[in-house]
């Protein structure tokens, strides 16, 4: 059980190794990727709210609302999927703002812990992670520099992954 354990644990992380390498490669591509997808579940998630309206039975002025929604989402997913490069530079603001959000919630549960300890080095590395996610929402850092980043990282935690199962083999 163990060793099959370990060997996906080493399929994984090969995926996500070749998955860094891409996006350290081709950021751009990536994104751009990425962008489309999300366009593609908007058009799909706006056919569905129309329809589900229209399937509903009648069509009153309390559904023209959901309707209007569901065709906006249609056409945000084909401006999405069709013009990427318009919603790629806006990934950084994104970006920046699940890292400020995920440092906070990272400073929340710190504050907690230093009721035990002086000053834990959760509380240091979640000021760090605020202050890493505002400095690339202001674009600081190049929508592409943080897909690189992004990439750099997955291949150092695959790699060390990689390493750590092979030791403990």
């Amino acid at each position: 059980m163990e060793k099959l354990r370990n060997n996906s644990s080493m399929v994984t992380d090969i995926i996500i190794l070749i998955l860094g390498i891409i996006m350290l490669c081709r950021p751009w591509d990536v994104m751009a990727n990425i962008v489309r997808v999300i366009g593609i579940v908007l058009v799909i998630a706006g056919v569905l709210v129309i329809i589900t309206v229209v399937m509903g039975g009648k069509i009153s002025s309390a559904n023209i609302p959901t309707i209007v929604g569901g065709a906006g989402t249609i056409i945000a997913g084909i401006v999405f999927w069709s013009r990427p490069g318009i919603v790629v530079g806006t990934v950084e603001k994104v970006f920046g703002i699940i890292i400020i959000l995920h440092g906070v919630m990272n400073l929340v549960k710190a504050i907690r812990i230093g009721k035990q300890e002086k000053i834990p080095v959760e509380l240091i590395l979640s000021v760090i992670s605020i202050v890493i996610g505002v400095l690339v929402f202001i674009g600081l850092f190049g929508a592409t520099t943080v897909v690189k980043i992004i990439g750099a990282v997955l291949i150092y935690n695959a790699c060390l992954s990689l390493w750590t199962t092979l030791k403990s083999n």
